[in-house]
């Protein structure tokens, strides 16, 4: 998985300016991930990871339009695909159609007993998350089991000591399982080449170290 991520340039390292406004030395974007190879392993990772946090029970894997679209198809069709489990994908509008097929999610229906499973690449301030559940207690009280992420970037909300993470699991009551943690990303990065490349030298290193220890949290 961290390989894909690296050549697809799902993740780099660079200078990158985020919604909240942090500088920072790396950046997760899952949206390079389009072609039909990148999709399967994509799937397949975030669904050993349901997998194993969920099991089987659960009924619709949900991701937030628009990048989190992709992630909950290819999560549905890898479930399938090598579990067995019948899934469908659901994910929100960004404004309510009022005309052919109407509604505010597309995909499979949702109702009072639909088990979700949240899916997007990363949790930065939490944005997302918060509006999925309001939709979801606004307008059809499903409830969320769980979520998954690519990468957990290990990082303070916007408005606590805590990090994004776990406000929202704290907020909702939802563990967040992630793939890939920044932490160990960075100190296999720092060890190993990858494809020949050293992605993180000790100079970026530094400033990474020194990114975590302003914004980081556990």
């Amino acid at each position: 998985m961290l390989q894909l991520l690296l050549e697809s340039q799902a993740l780099t390292f660079g200078q990158f300016t985020l919604k909240s406004g942090r500088q920072s030395p790396y950046f997760v974007n899952l949206g390079g991930l389009c072609s039909g190879r990148a999709l399967t392993i994509l799937g397949e990772a975030y669904a050993e990871v349901i997998m194993a946090a969920f099991g089987g029970r659960f009924d619709v894997v949900f991701g937030p339009a628009y990048k989190g679209i992709p992630i909950a198809v290819a999560a549905c069709e890898a479930l399938w695909r090598r579990h067995g489990v019948a899934a469908s994908y659901a994910a929100d509008r960004k404004e309510e159609k009022d005309h052919g097929d109407r509604g505010l999610v597309v995909g499979a229906k949702l109702g009072a007993d639909t088990r979700v499973v949240y899916v997007d690449d990363v949790i930065s301030a939490g944005t997302s998350m918060r509006n999925t559940m309001h939709l979801f207690n606004t307008n059809f009280g499903c409830k969320v089991i769980g979520a998954v992420v690519a990468v957990d970037r290990q990082e303070r909300g916007t408005s606590s000591p805590v990090s994004a993470v776990q406000e929202v699991e704290r907020t909702y009551g939802v563990k967040v399982h992630a793939i890939l943690r920044m932490r160990a990303v960075v100190d296999y990065l720092h060890a190993t080449d990858v494809g020949g490349t050293r992605y993180i030298d000790d100079r970026l290193r530094d400033e990474i170290d020194a990114y975590l220890r302003r914004y980081g949290s556990e």
